[in-house]
């Protein structure tokens, strides 16, 4: 039964036990209060458990590991708020960002989700430098198409009911089934961008965004699935079309960067493995390896190409 006004924060965790009790703290530490918390322990070897249990009035979900898709899903099947939010388990709540996305979601009864920006933090929780992306907001599936401009799912406020209509987190493309699903429900329902800054979005080297190969298999994926829907629309059209080679070049970029990191330390092995992915788009090495090593002598003082 869902409760009116009820908030559900969803959380799965797989091994992150580490930074699970800053993000139920940032939950505990909102200004809007109507506030259900699931942890979804996605098979977790280390203490998640333990952690989410030090909490009272926390529902807990115990699965063996099934991926993050699936986590959100079955969190999903559990949660009783009229609003829903999906927190990753490394990353945190600005304490007023639920009161903001409750305020403008319920400003339209046809919003699917509303969503905000986040700011980038470290490992420590130390600020990032963070230029938000652009939001054209006369076409939110359009600018979707040129650029997944929600970094954190976080960012996000779901109205519950959305899921009746629309299917949940598609776990074929698990690394990229947040973006899948911001496009699906921005083609088919009304969405807004506040615009405010809500989340705090982790960098780190564990993270599943920094795993370039995979990221960009399951990102190429849910970019080609759109053709069947942009076919009739040509502005549509030339945005994918850019935005598959755009994700291209910055996927296959971050390879790059990591093999040199890895040559540095003599992990010749993983580096092998890492540069697998190189050779299936060999057109685009000339320019990627050129603008790197650009990069690498522009560092040099008082060089410049």
């Amino acid at each position: 039964m869902i409760e009116p006004g009820l908030v559900t924060v969803i959380i799965p965790c797989y091994n992150q036990a580490h930074y699970l009790g800053e993000a139920i703290e940032s939950i505990l530490n909102q200004t809007y209060q109507n506030v259900e918390i699931i942890v979804v322990n996605d098979g977790s070897t280390d203490n998640t458990s333990q952690i989410a249990k030090s909490y009272p009035n926390i529902q807990l979900i115990e699965q063996s590991n099934q991926g993050l898709a699936k986590s959100r899903n079955n969190g999903l099947e559990k949660c009783n708020g009229e609003f829903v939010v999906f927190l990753d388990s490394d990353d945190k709540l600005l304490p007023t960002a639920l009161e903001i996305n409750v305020k403008a979601i319920r400003e339209n009864q046809e919003f699917a989700f509303v969503c905000g920006f986040c700011q980038r933090i470290d490992e420590d929780g130390n600020r990032l430098s963070t230029t938000q992306p652009f939001v054209d907001d006369s076409d939110y599936y359009l600018s979707l198409l040129k650029l997944n401009f929600i970094w954190a799912p976080s960012n996000v406020m779901y109205r519950r009911k959305i899921f009746e209509k629309v299917s949940a987190f598609d776990a074929r493309v698990n690394p990229a089934a947040d973006y899948e699903i911001y496009l699906r429900i921005a083609r088919q329902f009304p969405i807004y961008h506040h615009s405010q800054i809500i989340t705090e979005y982790r960098q780190h080297q564990t993270s599943m965004s920094k795993k370039f190969d995979l990221m960009l298999e399951n990102v190429l994926a849910v970019l080609y699935a759109q053709n069947e829907f942009v076919k009739d629309n040509k502005s549509y059209q030339n945005a994918l079309k850019k935005s598959i080679s755009s994700y291209k070049y910055y996927y296959l970029e971050g390879t790059c960067y990591q093999i040199i990191g890895l040559l540095k330390t003599r992990d010749w092995k993983k580096s092998i493995d890492q540069s697998s992915i190189l050779f299936r788009y060999p057109t685009m090495l000339p320019k990627i390896l050129f603008n790197i090593i650009k990069d690498k002598l522009n560092r040099i003082n008082g060089f410049q190409i």
